[in-house]
This record gives structure tokens, sequence and C-alpha cells, in this order.
């Protein structure tokens, strides 16, 4: 058995700050680490579509300002009943 005066470092108490400050660094550890994963997602997502962006993966849609071509403004047409078939 060692006695304390042989081991300088058994003497040394923690104060009960020391003790509370050590308990809620545990509790608190866990805490960061979910809040760490959260605040991850959305800037994972933004990572993504931008680089999906920069990459062209998206389609652009065009307004067409005269409205549809006419081959499908009479293809409506025709689905609609509007004009006969031959």
């Amino acid at each position: 058995m060692i006695s304390i005066a042989e081991n300088p470092a058994a003497r040394h108490h923690a104060s009960k700050d020391e003790l509370i400050s050590k308990i809620m660094f545990l509790l608190n550890a866990p805490a960061q680490r979910i809040a760490a994963t959260l605040n991850a997602l959305p800037r994972n997502l933004a990572v993504t579509v931008s680089e999906a962006v920069k990459a062209n993966k998206f389609i652009r849609r065009v307004k067409v300002a005269n409205g549809p071509p006419a081959a499908v403004r009479n293809l409506i047409r025709i689905l609609r009943g509007e004009i006969a078939v031959m």
C-alpha cells in the first residue's frame, strides 16, 4: 500500500467547483455533438446544391415570350377535342 506522503498526487483533492465543472463538461459534450450534427446537415445540403449548380445538374426553364410553339399548341387543341384529326 502506498501512503499519501509517498504519492504527492494523492494529496490533491478536487474542490467542489472543480468537480461540478467536470460533471458539467461531461453532460455538455453530447449536447455539443448533437448541435454540431444538426448544424452540419444544412451546411452539407448547401454545399451539395452549390456543386450541382456549378456542374449544371439542374434544368433551366426558359420562359417563352409567345407561349408554346405552334406544334405544341395544336397538340393541346387536338387533345381537348378542338381540332379533328383525319
